[in-house]
């Protein structure tokens, strides 16, 4: 795997991403040698890592698409991380193209690089904001433009580490 480039100037190729180190782990093609050298420390400390990492994918592909397949067309992807293969909206718009999805990251790195990977997507949109603050999330005006109240829709909360663990 060799190492992307970016004009991303937030994304700091030094150190290692969580993030990046789950889309490596995926897989994905979004990470650096930095992540790369943790994700290798993960699967051999922890050889079952790569498997709980697909396993918690594929969780995610079987709600989301269950969502959308009874009506659901916006999600918002809270802890999102960054996108990577079957991500909610590749997923959601298996079942319904016209799925739009608001992706809530609190990691500037992360948020920054998922704007530019979905910059050309006029149905995602990529806030900032930290989980543990609800209100922050619901009264962002990028969300409020997003989500449509009025419509049912699915949130998406993957376990995230405690407080103290970040």
């Amino acid at each position: 795997m060799t190492d992307r480039t970016t004009e991303d100037e937030s994304d700091d190729q030094s150190k290692p991403s969580i993030a990046r180190v789950y889309d490596y782990l995926l897989g994905g093609k979004d990470n650096y040698a930095v992540d790369r050298e943790i994700g290798d420390i993960f699967i051999k400390e922890l050889p079952g890592s790569p498997a709980i990492a697909l396993a918690n994918r594929q969780a995610l592909i079987r709600a989301v698409g269950a969502m959308a397949r009874d009506g659901i067309s916006q999600f918002i992807d809270m802890g999102s991380g960054l996108p990577t293969a079957d991500n909610v909206h590749q997923v959601a718009r298996r079942h319904n193209a016209e799925a739009r999805v608001a992706y809530v990251d609190h990691d500037p790195a992360v948020v920054a690089r998922s704007r530019t990977l979905l910059a050309a997507d006029d149905r995602t949109t990529v806030v900032q904001a930290d989980l543990r603050e609800p209100e922050e999330i619901h009264d962002n005006p990028d969300v409020q433009n997003f989500d449509r109240l009025r419509r049912a829709g699915g949130r998406h909360l993957q376990r995230r580490p405690a407080p103290s663990q970040r």
